[in-house]
């Protein structure tokens, strides 16, 4: 049992401190939450020497970290998942889910259903505001992208597709396509 120096609480564990060689008892003075929140302030006080310390292994070792970092991804795709949705659109897991219920499980323009396994909806938000307006499946949500999110595009779209070639009969008359049944 040992006693940090730093948070000077109860006796721990000697498991609770790390290991040095240089120390004569063959442990660190303080435990290793004490160390682990002074890295943490360390890290956020000095950002250029991380930047450096960075810069540097990534020369001496190419590809290794980003090796390393690709691994850790697909090894916890629920982590990479939250913290994607909470930077780009500012949501927590929690209302990604809250949202996918709320949706009753699809998608918010064709009603399909899908899985919420590895994000299955994409986030549909306004580019300009910035404003989270649901979740579409990636076929609703790249058409709205190609139509430029415009609502007056998506209206001519519309139009288009149910006037079904109208317009260019008087052109083709009756032999732009008998009506064909695709499979």
């Amino acid at each position: 049992m040992k006693i940090c120096s730093k948070c000077k609480g109860d006796p721990q564990p000697l498991d609770n401190f790390h290991k040095s060689k240089r120390l004569s008892q063959g442990r660190r003075a303080w435990c290793k939450v004490c160390e682990r929140d002074q890295h943490k302030e360390w890290v956020e006080l000095n950002p250029e020497k991380i930047a450096a310390i960075d810069k540097k292994y990534n020369e001496t070792h190419p590809g290794v970290q980003n090796a390393k970092h690709k691994e850790w991804m697909k090894q916890h795709p629920e982590v990479v998942n939250a913290k994607r949705l909470k930077k780009r659109y500012g949501l927590s897991m929690d209302q990604y889910r809250s949202l996918f219920v709320a949706q009753n499980d699809s998608c918010a323009i064709c009603k399909r259903n899908k899985t919420i396994n590895e994000l299955g909806l994409h986030v549909d938000h306004n580019h300009n505001s910035g404003k989270v307006r649901g979740l579409l499946c990636p076929s609703c949500n790249q058409a709205l992208g190609l139509l430029q999110d415009n609502p007056e595009l998506c209206r001519l779209a519309a139009i288009y597709i149910e006037d079904d070639g109208k317009l260019i009969e008087p052109i083709l008359g009756g032999k732009h396509g008998e009506e064909k049944t695709y499979n």
